[in-house]
């Protein structure tokens, strides 16, 4: 109400008369003239005198329209800046990943960026279990997760790849001579039970990835000479380059990981059990959430990103 009570008292002060703002308005000259009248009424003061044919804000009118002014350009300026964040100009994005995340990022936010420089990226690294609460909880807006035990019926999630869990050795690794080809593996196969005497660099328990690590182990009787238990894989996979032991990582986490270090070839990968260990990376978001079109943009582009992406 007070909107258009400013709108129509600024349209008489610009056009001087009632008849030519009322057609300014659309509106009939009595219903004008009527609202004017009521409007004085109600705050008790003259806002309009007339002077000759026209009329002229009274000293009460002139303070009134100068307030009305300033209340329009806030106005305004509130529809632009909601405006500017559902088209992209301005906001925040919160994306919350596991360590990946610094190796994927830098190959998704600068064509993210370079559209949408206005738009801040908050980053939030946290383990995958975190990252489901955080969407529930709407900490993070987009996670990109590893395959949770059951998918959550309240978030969307959109494939980003599959993984392989693969076995680690350096590449000087005598081993690696006994890998054979396998159909539906990606990388030449070697049966675990040769590495019954090796150490092994594995991860904490209680890591997901050491579930299926244990499984393995497991399934073919092998009790395991660990060497360390640690989370970091990064110094799992420099350890194994010195040939320290052998470890187990997430395929593409590897090839990151040396790849910007420019030393992959240093390392061999190997597909093992049977079948190979995989799961499934998400893009994911809630359900309720407002969906902006950065959002959608930052989402088109990793799923991008990924489709053509290759070891």
């Amino acid at each position: 109400m007070l909107l258009k009570e400013i709108r129509y008292v600024l349209a008489v002060a610009e056009h001087d008369t009632v008849a030519k703002a009322a057609d300014s308005l659309y509106l009939s000259q009595p219903a004008l003239t009527k609202y004017i009248h009521n409007l004085e009424d109600s705050l008790n003061i003259k806002l309009f005198e007339k002077v000759g044919k026209t009329l002229k804000p009274t000293e009460y009118g002139k303070t009134y329209i100068e307030a009305a002014k300033r209340i329009q350009e806030i106005f305004k300026e509130m529809e632009q800046n909601v405006y500017s964040m559902d088209e992209m100009l301005r906001g925040t994005l919160r994306i919350g990943t596991g360590r990946r995340g610094s190796y994927v990022l830098p190959n998704v936010l600068p064509a993210f960026s370079a559209k949408f420089p206005s738009v801040k990226v908050t980053l939030f690294e946290q383990s995958y279990d975190e990252l489901d609460s955080m969407l529930l909880q709407g900490e993070i807006d987009i996670g990109m997760l590893k395959q949770p035990q059951d998918l959550n019926p309240n978030i969307t999630y959109l494939p980003l790849f599959t993984e392989e869990l693969v076995l680690v050795t350096n590449v000087n690794h005598p081993l690696c001579s006994m890998a054979v080809d396998k159909k539906d593996c990606t990388y030449p196969w070697l049966d675990i039970r040769l590495f019954e005497d090796e150490r092994f660099i594995l991860y904490k328990p209680g890591h997901r990835n050491r579930f299926l690590i244990n499984k393995l182990f497991a399934a073919n009787n092998i009790m395991p000479n660990t060497f360390m238990d640690t989370n970091n894989i990064e110094g799992a996979l420099h350890l194994v380059q010195k040939g320290c032991g052998v470890c187990f990582a997430p395929e593409l986490y590897a090839h990151n990981v040396l790849q910007l270090e420019g030393d992959v070839k240093s390392i061999r990968l190997f597909s093992v059990g049977e079948p190979v260990s995989r799961y499934q990376y998400f893009v994911a978001y809630r359900n309720n959430l407002h969906y902006t079109r950065y959002m959608a943009e930052f989402i088109n582009i990793l799923l991008d990103y990924y489709s053509n992406k290759t070891p």
